[in-house]
């Protein structure tokens, strides 16, 4: 799996494709900020050019958060932003053309919106061991941190509701959410509460975040506010 983009925003969004071969076995899977997901074989993009081409239709002020390259075989983790994260099947996500609508990936409450996606591969699962476990990497707008084993997210059926996936306190966000094993290193900007320091930038080992129940809140990463993170 390679991660090909992550925005909050934006009305058009141009997807650049690093890969070296249009396996039939690979989909691009993008994913919305309202909910909504589309996945399509890699190879319908063989012919695209620098210019680009049409893509996933967006509903007025939908935008793209995410977009993936899988095997079609493993699980998706979607995360909003008032701290639900879905855990469903890609058997239940079917392929369709490059230029389409999509269809429900989660059901949101009210004013709630995607942040994050990301995709377990199904022999990357199998393959746990004791010193490579997956875990899901949540972290808050105000910078609350915490793992949580992707063993406490039970599979449910795509375009439902998911499960608490941290305790939010004081009008918090969460920023998003990763996949990672404990060999990751992640790099976050954020900005602390006075505007003098300006942006900052903090490089973090997976191995020194605490992992936390769902349910439970993080620990502080950062005194200030999270603009985004990297996983390297």
């Amino acid at each position: 799996m390679r991660k090909l983009l992550e925005l909050a925003a934006g009305e058009e969004v141009a997807v650049i494709l690093p890969v070296e071969a249009y396996d039939e076995d690979r989909y691009l899977v993008i994913f919305s900020k309202q909910g909504k997901v589309k996945k399509s074989p890699l190879s319908e993009y063989r012919t695209i050019d620098v210019d680009g081409a049409q893509d996933m239709k967006l509903a007025d002020a939908d935008c793209v958060v995410t977009a993936l390259i899988s095997r079609g075989r493993g699980e998706y983790f979607i995360t909003s932003d008032n701290a639900q994260t879905l855990r469903f099947s890609d058997e239940q996500l079917r392929a369709q053309g490059r230029v389409g609508q999509g269809v429900a990936a989660m059901a949101l409450g009210k004013g709630a919106a995607v942040v994050s996606a990301d995709y377990l591969d199904s022999e990357e699962g199998e393959h746990q061991t004791t010193e490579n476990l997956v875990s899901l990497f949540v972290v808050t707008e105000q910078g609350i941190g915490k793992k949580v084993p992707v063993s406490q997210y039970p599979q449910k059926g795509r375009a439902t509701a998911g499960v608490v996936t941290t305790e939010l306190l004081n009008n918090d966000r969460v920023q998003t959410a990763m996949l990672n094993n404990e060999n990751n290193h992640f790099l976050i900007s954020w900005s602390a509460v006075t505007a003098e320091k300006g942006e900052q930038l903090l490089a973090l080992k997976a191995t020194d975040i605490k992992a936390f129940p769902r349910a439970r809140k993080g620990v502080e990463l950062v005194a200030g506010r999270i603009n985004g993170i990297v996983r390297l």
